[in-house]
């Protein structure tokens, strides 16, 4: 699968959209595409004023993970507009920064996939202030923390994404059904994988059985890595990538970010986490991401570096539960 360097809308069907619905008249300038997303289409647009703002497309045929997608049940989305206007209006409604959507396009009249104009954050992503200057790390890292801690805190009985709250099973369960799958399809052609299919999924059934029942959920952002969280140059952490935000036990956020964020324990661990879905979810995070980064290989992802490391580390991860 290969995506278009070029942008799929016309710079004058976008001029007009800028034009009639938020009234800006400069001449667009560049359209950068922010290569490395596996789901959206990002560009950043710049204009003859100076003014910047951020175009994502939600094309389906674009995705890398189009044949997952198709096949999933709505419990698992995080792909697509709806979910991004609905987690966008959610978020900043609760005081949670992230960039300000400024025009959602679903029409699919000119163009066969919706689009959004939305904030451009001028700054880094947050893997730039790790083991920066401890001054500016302390800042930056404080200031996520309290964010995560906010967001932790919207609390509800039920899991689920927002306005589809479930009451029903536990929310544990369908990742423990994906993380099943996600071992079949890296047996099918890691040797290492197949040799030892049995033993991993033994050792995933039995964290799964430690759960205890829980019906008290936080909101959570789901994917949250250094990459999805931008800081601005007041040092403030912006969260993007927010499509798959939802209810969900807050021990499947912690333990992506244990292994996602090298000073994790300085500014991010909680005391009053469950240590079963800990364990639980962090072996369901390296069997899903081995298998991720296994697909991004297979199918033309063009960081092919990344998918690599993705996929290798987290075989050796997946790997290590079993010693």
């Amino acid at each position: 699968m290969d995506r278009d360097e070029h942008c799929p809308i016309s710079k004058a069907y976008l001029t007009k959209c800028f034009k009639e619905v938020l009234g800006i008249t400069s001449k667009i300038t560049n359209l950068t595409n922010f290569h490395g997303g596996a789901q959206k289409t990002v560009f950043k647009v710049q204009f003859e004023d100076g003014l910047q703002l951020v175009l994502y497309i939600w094309d389906l045929t674009s995705n890398y993970f189009e044949e997952e997608i198709n096949t999933s049940t709505d419990e698992h989305e995080s792909f697509g507009a709806e979910l991004f206007e609905n987690n966008n209006r959610f978020l900043i409604h609760q005081g949670i920064k992230t960039p300000a959507l400024y025009y959602m396009n679903k029409e699919r009249t000119q163009y066969p996939f919706d689009f959004a104009i939305v904030e451009y954050v001028s700054g880094d992503n947050l893997s730039e202030f790790i083991n920066s200057e401890s001054g500016v790390e302390a800042i930056v890292f404080d200031r996520f923390a309290q964010l995560l801690e906010r967001m932790h805190s919207i609390r509800s009985m039920g899991w689920g994404q927002v306005g589809k709250v479930k009451h029903t099973e536990p929310c544990h369960r369908m990742v423990y059904d994906n993380t099943l799958e996600a071992i079949r399809y890296t047996c099918g052609y890691v040797e290492v994988f197949a040799m030892n299919e049995s033993r991993l999924v033994e050792m995933l059934q039995r964290l799964n059985a430690a759960i205890r029942p829980r019906q008290d959920y936080g909101f959570i952002h789901d994917e949250l890595g250094p990459d999805h969280v931008l800081v601005n140059d007041k040092l403030e952490p912006y969260l993007i990538d927010i499509e798959g935000a939802r209810w969900f036990d807050i021990e499947h956020e912690h333990s992506f970010l244990q292994f996602r964020f090298e000073n994790y324990n300085r500014y991010l661990s909680r005391t009053d986490l469950d240590e079963d879905r800990m364990r639980f979810y962090k072996l369901c995070h390296h069997l899903s991401c081995a298998s991720g980064g296994l697909k991004l290989m297979q199918r033309g992802f063009p960081n092919q570096k990344l998918a690599k490391e993705i996929f290798e580390s987290n075989v050796q991860s997946s790997l290590n539960f079993l010693r």
